[in-house]
Formats: structure tokens, C-alpha cells, sequence
């Protein structure tokens, strides 16, 4: 095995490259870091005294394993001739970042023949380094990212479940670390499926309410909705479909003094007119055809504990006489019935179109609306809180893997601009059914736009977004030309659009060396890698 060992990582070299000045560092096209080796440590003792010994070694493990199997699908694809020096890349690309200088004390390598047997010696981790530096010695192996990494890398690369255990480790008193290989899946590697939702989930979620995001503004309701929760005040949710205003309304219910009561929640859009009343208020044998016995409605059953009605702009003219005579006096009759009734009942109400409006045009009481909008809140749209895209995205990915029992691989660097750029017109009802529908279809590789079974026009539109900074350049050719064109753009723009001049050099550069990457990267003094990534960026190529 050594002289495989020894064969040269410049193939994998030549793909990193750093641009210091925008703060990114590449790596065969994806974006990478570089971070201090003790900040693991950190967050591993932090996860230990927070959590326990065994999530952390889930969330520790998981990470390595996530980026074991991204070097696996590099190193299948750079070194696809030889299937042996291409594992090897392995150990090689450990060296590359840093982590460890790997010796090879076995490896019975046949993918052939689906065997396989690795045992693996372990130099200078960088795990064990800063577990000593730290004059933290162990009991037990520490090394739990890199056995995430390695055991991420061979399953990835042989397309079959393996794990590694670590067998010595310098943390606690061995002469060097060391790992050897079992089939199947180690027991941290649940991660995943398992611990996601029920425990990661608090780390990004307001603690308060069954919603997850870090953005102002999502912070900024759950602030005030924790402020009505304090009292009995009516609150009107405001805001478009798909938002969540059921979730939210659940929360001030959760965080009120009725918490132990029901929460009663109804969509006033599902029901026909004439059985609206019914279903609030409740009715009496016989007091229409089908009424064969007394039924309680939907404000007896909430009597103590909060009613959420949503769409209430669909209640009928009767039924709001009635809502507005419980919110003033607490009193309702039953369809049918003389008989007055009492409930003590908190009320949240939604409509995710204007009820003043509506009002203007005659279509709502404004009695009503008066009484209803004492406390609106408009819950933002998820176009308006994009920087919690990615955290919804991730959550939905994990809870569909559990519930569909399946592995997620991901989605190309072209499906998270669209998300991040899409106008989301059905909110988060839509990106959990994008996502659903994304983890039923998943298979080897991550998935692309086309792949996502959505609307032609959609995906048409997303692309010609990106085009238009490209539009009207292709006569530019040489040097003179652009530097008039970037003269233009900064006379004639109030702000210039530096995508746009960036998308203008791209192309500029692909004209003059006539579509040939490797000379118009050596032309703008950047890898072909960044030239390619940049391209696609700006869907150039």
C-alpha cells in the first residue's frame, strides 16, 4: 500500500483556492473553511455538559461523516480510473485538511466481490492534539469526528454501510490512535432520523412556540405573541396562506394560564353556511334536517381553554352577530334552542386577506372587526424572513427521513438559490411539501431543479432571473469594450449592480479565449474551479 500512499495529491490540490479579498475559500467548487482545531473541542465538551456523552458523540460523528462522504464522491470522480488510488484518496485528503497523517496497516480492498477490511493508524489527530492540549486525558476514545469521517468516506465510497471503531487513541494513554472497520451501521450515525427533531430542533427553534427561525422579524411576533399569551385578549392573526397561524395560535395558548384546557381549533372555509352556526354554537334535536340529537359545539367544548378560527372572513352574516354577542357578554345559544349559555373562552382569530377590506366593501361587520382587531399581529411572509430558509429546509429534511425511513443526499448548489430566491407564494406549507416530496424522490446524487416536479413556468422564470444580468453583452470582446461598459454603468446607475459588471468580466473573458475555461481562468488569474463555480453562479454557462 505504500506506493499508493505515495501518489501525488496534486489533483486534489489544484482544487483549492482562496479568495481572501470576498472571504471564501474553494474546494472542487464547494465553499470551505478553515477553523481552529481546539473550537471542536470547545463545542464537544459544551455538547458533553449540555446533552450528555452520547448526543454528543452523535452530533460530533454525524459532522464527520457528512463531509467523509462529500470527499468520497470527490475523490470517485478525480481518480475514476483506478479504483484503489481513488480510496486511497481518503487517508490522502484526511493529510490535505489537516486532521491526521494516516499509515495503512491492512486493507483487503475488492469492490468486486463486496469485501472489504480496513485497519487504519492514526498520526497527530488533531482530535487527540487538542484533547492533550487541553490536559483533558481520557477514559475513552475521543476521536469521534474523524471515526465520523472515515466511516463516512468508505460507505459513501462503497456504496454499502461501514463504520469504524477506534481501538486506541493517544487521548487516553496509547501509543498512537488506531481504527478498524466492521460492516454496517454504527449506532451514531441515528443521528439523523433519530435526534434531529427531538433535540437539535430546541437549539433552533423560539423555545415558546412550535416554530423554528432565527430571524427579527420571527422574533419580533413571538415576542408579541408571548405578551398577548399573558392575558385573555382577542388576537388577530394576520398574514398569508402558509404561514403557520395555527402553530402560533397554539403557542399563546401553550404559554397561557389555559394551557390545560383545550385549544380548539376550526377552518370557518371548510364548512357550508348554513351549518357554520352548528358547528360553533352547537344545536338541538330536530332543529334542522340531520339534527337527530343535541351535539355541544365548538365554544361549549372550549369553555376554559382558547377557540382558534381561522379564515374568519368566511363566517356568514347570522354567525357574526353571534361571534360578536360571545365576545361582548360570553353568551350563545345553541342552533334551535332559547336556552342562554355561558363560556369563558379565549378567542384567536386569523384571515390571511384584509378584514378592513372586507369591511370597506360590506363584506364584515365592523363591529365585529373592532372588537376582533384589539390585538393584530401580521405574521411575516417566508419571502420576508429568508434567513430562515435553510433552518426550515434542514428541519423538514430530517423529520420526512424519519418519517419515510429514508437517506437524504441532498440538493445541488442550484436547488438552495433557487430556494433562497423563490418568492415562496405558499409560504412554509410549501417548502414542507417541496421537501416531502424531495426526500420520496431522492436516490444516489443531490437533487437538481428539473428534479423537483415543479411548475415549468416556475422553473423557467427562476432561470431567466438569473440570466438577465448576462443579457445584451455578447458583442462585448475586448478590454475597451468593458471598461466603456462598466464607465456607463457607473455614470448612468444610481447603484451599480456589481453581479452584473462580475457576470460581464465572466463572459467578456469566455468571448476573447472563444468558450475555452482554462485560459479565460488563467486570464482572470483564477483556478478553472472558481472560473466554473462563478459561471454557474451567474448562469453563464
Amino acid at each position: 500500500m505504500k506506493n499508493y500512499m505515495d501518489i501525488s495529491v496534486s489533483d486534489f490540490i489544484s482544487k483549492i483556492s482562496f479568495e481572501s479579498e470576498d472571504g471564501k475559500i474553494w474546494f472542487d467548487g464547494d465553499r470551505s473553511l478553515l477553523f481552529n482545531a481546539n473550537s471542536l473541542y470547545t463545542l464537544k465538551h459544551f455538547l458533553i455538559d449540555e446533552y450528555g456523552i452520547d448526543l454528543a458523540k452523535k452530533v460530533i460523528y454525524r459532522w464527520g461523516y457528512e463531509i467523509g462522504s462529500e470527499d468520497a464522491v470527490r475523490a470517485l470522480k478525480l481518480r475514476a480510473d483506478d479504483q484503489l488510488s481513488a480510496f486511497v484518496a481518503g487517508p490522502q485528503l484526511a493529510k490535505i485538511r489537516g486532521m491526521v497523517n494516516v499509515d495503512i496497516e491492512t486493507l483487503d480492498f475488492n469492490p468486486k466481490q463486496n469485501k472489504f477490511k480496513g485497519i487504519f493508524k492514526w498520526n497527530d489527530s488533531y482530535e487527540a492534539y487538542a484533547q492533550i492540549k487541553n490536559r483533558s486525558y481520557s477514559t475513552h476514545c475521543c476521536c469521534w469526528w474523524l471515526t465520523g469521517y472515515s466511516s463516512g468516506y468508505t460507505s459513501k465510497f462503497l456504496n454499502a454501510p461501514f463504520h469504524y471503531v477506534e481501538t486506541h487513541c493517544v487521548a487516553k494513554g496509547d501509543e498512537c490512535c488506531r481504527i478498524e472497520s466492521h460492516e454496517g451501521q454504527d449506532r451514531h450515525f441515528g443521528l439523523k432520523s433519530e435526534y434531529f427533531i427531538e433535540t437539535i430542533k430546541p437549539l433552533f427553534s423560539n423555545s415558546y412556540f412550535d416554530a423554528i427561525g432565527k430571524s427579527k422579524t420571527f422574533a419580533k411576533v413571538c415576542q408579541l405573541l408571548l405578551k398577548a399569551a399573558e392575558s385573555d385578549i382577542t388576537v388577530l392573526l394576520q398574514g398569508s396562506t402558509g404561514v403557520g397561524k395555527e402553530a402560533f395560535a397554539r403557542g399563546i395558548h401553550q404559554n397561557s394560564a389555559r394551557k390545560d384546557k383545550e385549544f380548539v381549533a376550526i377552518n370557518c372555509a371548510c364548512l357550508p353556511e348554513q351549518l357554520i352556526e352548528a358547528e360553533l354554537f352547537g344545536s338541538n334535536k330536530g332543529a334542522f334536517t340531520g339534527a337527530t340529537e343535541n351535539r355541544f359545539g365548538k365554544f361549549e367544548r372550549a369553555d376554559g381553554g382558547t377557540i382558534f378560527l381561522d379564515e374568519i372572513i368566511e363566517l356568514s352574516p347570522k354567525a357574526q352577530a353571534s361571534l360578536l354577542r360571545v365576545l361582548q357578554t360570553g353568551e350563545f345559544e345553541r342552533v334551535g334552542d332559547t336556552k342562554t349559555r355561558k363560556t369563558n373562552v379565549r378567542v384567536v382569530v386569523a384571515c390571511n386577506e384584509s378584514l378592513k377590506k372586507a369591511v370597506d366593501e360590506g363584506r364584515f361587520r365592523s363591529d365585529l372587526y373592532y372588537r376582533l382587531a384589539t390585538y393584530p399581529v401580521l405574521i411575516p411572509s417566508l419571502k420576508e424572513r429568508r434567513e430562515d430558509i435553510n433552518l426550515l429546509l434542514e428541519y423538514y429534511i430530517r423529520f420526512f427521513e424519519k418519517q419515510y425511513e429514508k437517506t437524504f443526499n441532498g440538493f445541488s448548489d442550484r436547488v438552495y438559490a433557487f430556494f433562497n430566491s423563490y418568492e415562496w407564494p405558499g409560504n412554509i406549507r410549501e417548502l414542507r411539501n417541496i421537501v416531502e416530496r424531495a426526500v420520496l424522490l431522492s436516490n444516489d446524487v443531490p437533487l437538481d431543479l428539473e428534479d423537483l416536479m415543479l411548475e415549468d413556468n416556475v422553473i423557467q422564470s427562476f432561470v431567466s432571473q438569473h440570466k438577465q444580468k448576462v443579457n445584451g453583452i455578447k458583442g462585448i470582446a475586448t478590454q475597451s469594450d468593458l471598461d466603456q461598459l462598466i464607465e456607463n454603468l457607473m455614470h448612468n446607475s444610481e447603484q451599480l449592480d456589481i453581479e452584473y459588471v462580475e457576470a460581464t468580466i465572466l463572459q467578456t473573458a469566455l468571448q476573447k479565449y472563444r468558450g475555452n475555461v482554462s485560459k479565460a481562468a488563467r486570464y482572470l488569474n483564477m483556478t478553472r474551479s472558481a472560473l466554473e463555480y462563478r459561471l454557474k453562479k451567474h448562469a453563464v454557462i
